[in-house]
């Protein structure tokens, strides 16, 4: 009798199958996970995570697994596209701007909103936050 394939050997062979339909090109702006723009993509090498931001707000967490990654978490971040999105030094911070005026931040390990900063747009001198960055 053949042996039924475990859970995780399915879970990856369809995270590969995904892998394998993206498409190959030296770059793109069509994401099969966004249903608008990818804007900006951060990195997290220490903390093992990726997150995406598209041009309608959206902003998706992604854990590295030992092959590939795995979808965790998503936000309606920003009404607008994000305009900056910028991973804190030891990877556990995120944080994103966008063009409603709010700037946002995020703790990675736990995949959650931790502070909602906003800005008075409708201020005779509105700010608008354009850019994100972390200081150490």
């Amino acid at each position: 009798p053949r042996k039924r394939p475990r859970a995780a050997d399915a879970r990856d062979r369809r995270v590969l199958a995904y892998l394998d339909a993206l498409p190959c090109a030296e770059s793109y702006e069509t994401s099969y996970a966004h249903r608008d723009v990818v804007t900006h993509v951060v990195v997290a090498a220490r903390a093992g995570f990726v997150c995406t931001a598209s041009e309608d707000g959206h902003v998706k967490f992604w854990k590295k697994m030992q092959r590939g990654v795995e979808f965790v978490k998503h936000f309606h971040a920003h009404v607008g596209p994000v305009t900056d999105a910028a991973a804190s030094f030891d990877g556990l911070w995120l944080a994103t701007t966008g063009d409603d005026g709010a700037a946002k931040l995020y703790d990675v390990q736990a995949f959650d909103m931790a502070c909602i900063l906003r800005t008075k747009r409708d201020a005779i001198e509105p700010y608008v936050p354009g850019a994100a960055c972390w200081l150490q």
